[in-house]
């Protein structure tokens, strides 16, 4: 299960429409707490594959290692990260899956049809066995 609160879907929708008809990439950071996994922060980063076409990410390796030094010493960690599918689902693509090599992130995809937002799914993928676990999600509301 995953939690987050509806500011950070609001930012991970705003990357996902105005990157549109791109894919838009990004950080979860939070907290793991046994089978919980709490986003507590949304980084966004430059798709550097941008250019290659509308269906494909990926995100700069030195900004993850950036975000990990920045990261040292605080309760959070890289949990995760978001994409968006341009005029598709949210269910992770083979690519996604090819890409996948750590099981235990979280990818939260956002689906983006003719430039709005239509939902999102959050899931693990395993590149040796071929698949994805869909994650429960809830969208917590905070009141002032």
């Amino acid at each position: 299960m995953i939690t987050l609160n509806k500011r950070l879907l609001d930012q991970i929708k705003y990357e996902a429409t105005t990157s549109y008809p791109a894919e838009c990439c990004g950080f979860l950071v939070g907290q793991n707490y046994n089978q919980l996994d709490k986003i507590t922060r949304v980084i966004p980063t430059k798709n550097i594959l941008r250019s290659q076409g509308n269906d494909c990410f990926e995100i700069n390796p030195q900004d993850r290692i950036a975000l990990e030094r920045e990261l040292r010493g605080e309760q959070g960690s890289v949990i995760g990260h978001f994409h968006s599918h341009p005029n598709n689902t949210h269910i992770p693509s083979k690519r996604d899956i090819d890409l996948a090599f750590e099981p235990k992130m979280i990818w939260l995809i956002v689906s983006v049809v003719d430039g709005k937002f239509r939902d999102f799914g959050a899931y693990r993928l395993n590149k040796n066995k071929r698949e994805y676990t869909t994650l429960s999600s809830e969208v917590i509301i905070e009141t002032v």
